[in-house]
């Protein structure tokens, strides 16, 4: 079984969390698929997705926790309840506080979320596209962590120059509260606007009381490592962020 050529984030290491991404190397999905697509739902060959998922298993060491996304506000306790063997959990995030349990996200321009406590304590993940971040997504993670300091991490999303909306949506983002004004411009077309969502949240994460927020500042549009679902349409597949916390130091 081939290993995977994931990218490992460093930005919370030093909260005891260890972050890998994957790309659209190293699978074998094809079209466009191609190569590494994660996701079951997006119409490629189910069996392609299965090696993809076997690979990225190998790579880790075990499998990781798949949600059923649906673009809602659901924070599923990895912990309490184990779906090992059943459907994955319908949530948009999970939360665990168990060393090396990984936590995924699939995504092809909405943004990946991770957070921690400061104590390394807890670790949650959110799948933040506009419905999500405006539907409060982010605080029901930040609640998962209970009541401490925290820190977070965005990856790759798509970024405020190619994400061009329509008015109901910067509406909807608006009831988040009048400083989201600062992250909509004109956009191209009549009665159109860009939006930096990754802005949104990182504002919002701090309004929330985020100790630090660091944005991966990587645009999944732009770069062709990763699938975008506006640049590459409706035919296209979904790259995993990964997630875990590292095993604590013993002490005697």
């Amino acid at each position: 079984m081939n290993e995977l050529p994931l990218i490992t984030v460093s930005a919370l290491r030093s909260y005891g969390v260890t972050i890998r991404l994957t790309t659209r190397t190293g699978g074998v999905s094809a079209g466009g698929y191609h190569a590494l697509n994660l996701a079951d739902h997006v119409g490629d060959d189910t069996a392609a997705v299965a090696e993809n998922r076997a690979r990225l298993r190998a790579t880790l060491g075990s499998d990781p926790l798949w949600l059923k996304q649906v673009h809602g506000t659901t924070i599923w306790d990895a912990d309490a309840a184990d779906p090992s063997g059943h459907a994955p959990p319908q949530a948009d995030g999970a939360t665990t506080a168990r060393a090396g349990r990984w936590l995924a996200l699939l995504t092809a321009d909405c943004l990946p979320v991770v957070l921690v406590r400061s104590d390394g304590a807890r670790l949650a993940v959110a799948h933040a596209g506009w419905r999500g971040l405006a539907a409060g997504i982010l605080a029901r993670a930040v609640a998962a962590l209970g009541d401490a300091p925290f820190a977070a991490w965005i990856g790759p999303a798509i970024c405020g120059r190619c994400y061009e909306v329509d008015a109901p949506v910067v509406e909807a983002l608006r009831a988040l509260g009048p400083w989201v004004a600062q992250a909509v411009r004109n956009g191209r077309r009549a009665s159109h606007y860009t939006v930096d969502l990754g802005a949104i949240a990182a504002e919002q994460l701090k309004r929330l009381g985020a100790q630090s927020v660091i944005p991966s500042g990587l645009c999944t549009w732009e770069n062709g490592l990763w699938y975008s679902h506006r640049r590459d349409g409706p035919r296209t597949g979904r790259f995993a962020t990964l997630a875990a916390l590292q095993p604590r130091p013993e002490y005697p």
